[in-house]
Formats: structure tokens, C-alpha cells, sequence
């Protein structure tokens, strides 16, 4: 199940935080998938945009982490334990 969802800031796409650890990026145009972040090894409860950058992105989980995951690199960037 989903936990979190933000529009990006063009409302092209929702990112979505999910019970199986991952980050998932869909299409609404499609409806689908278009990418997937792993990198928690919990729930994600919470996922925002980046107002500065539109690659960036933040998610907060049951793991006790804050991930900073860039799209352009399809992983995380950094964390926060």
C-alpha cells in the first residue's frame, strides 16, 4: 500500500512512498510505473519535492532514515540516520 503521495511540480507525475520499502515514480499521463528508488528497508511514510530542483526529492521512513534521492542518478544521494 501507499503511504505518501506528492504531485511533482509540473503535475506530470506522483511520487509515491510505499509499504515495501520503495519510492515509486508514476507516469499520470500512462498510469504506470515510469521508476522505481529502493534504499529504505521499511515503509515509507513520507515523500516531498524539491521547490529548487525538480531531480530532488525527500522520503522518511520506518527505518529511522531521511533519504535525499536525485532521479538523475536513480538513487539516493544521501541519508539522514
Amino acid at each position: 500500500g501507499l503511504f505518501s503521495a506528492q504531485f511533482s511540480l509540473s503535475s506530470t507525475h506522483l511520487l509515491c512512498g510505499a509499504n515495501d520499502g520503495r519510492v515509486h515514480l508514476v507516469d499520470l499521463a500512462s498510469s504506470a510505473v515510469s521508476e522505481r528508488f529502493d534504499g529504505h528497508t521499511d515503509d515509507v511514510n513520507c515523500v516531498g519535492v524539491s521547490k529548487l530542483d525538480p531531480n530532488l526529492f525527500f522520503t522518511a521512513s520506518d527505518d529511522c532514515r531521511v533519504g535525499v534521492f536525485d532521479r538523475r542518478l536513480g538513487a539516493a544521494a544521501g541519508w539522514l540516520e
